[in-house]
């Protein structure tokens, strides 16, 4: 995920008023929880499947 993407996030984010969001895909899993003053974002990479 592009750092262009999170922020497109964050930015829907704050014109709905979602506080909280959760996005998991085969190849990372994002969770994004704003508070009132921090936005901590954490990324994790899932190595790919064994062929």
């Amino acid at each position: 995920m592009k750092i262009k993407e999170i922020r497109e996030i964050l930015r829907a984010m704050e014109a709905t008023g979602a506080s909280e969001l959760t996005l998991e895909t085969p190849d990372y899993k994002i969770q994004i929880k704003r508070g009132p003053a921090e936005v901590p974002v954490r990324v994790v990479e899932t190595p790919p499947a064994p062929a």
